[in-house]
């Protein structure tokens, strides 16, 4: 998770708890530095189809600052529900009827 702001609108309504979760996700190394974020996202659009193949899940090690696949950013388990197709085909159309 890039700790980039994803608590702004409920800061605005609890301070306290939105800034206290960014600074613990990060001290806890599950928030990673926006700049991790962009850079692995850079990697996953530019890499060859050889190293990152169309529709991959890649990850890395909680608190890794990992962004390059022999840095120990790669290919990570998804959860069954994530790889039904028919489920990914469902939301997909009620996706396309609710935003157009």
């Amino acid at each position: 998770i890039p700790a980039s702001g994803l608590f702004r609108e409920p800061r605005k309504d609890n301070w306290f708890f939105a800034n206290a979760f960014t600074i613990v996700a990060g001290l806890i190394g599950f928030a990673v530095p926006i700049t991790v974020g962009g850079d692995r996202l850079a990697y996953m659009a530019t890499a060859s189809d050889n190293d990152v193949p169309s529709g991959s899940y890649y990850t890395a090690d909680t608190g890794s600052r990992a962004v390059k696949l022999e840095d120990g950013f790669g290919p990570g388990i998804v959860s069954r529900e994530a790889a039904d197709e028919d489920l990914g085909r469902r939301l997909w159309e009620k996706s396309v009827l609710l935003v157009g």
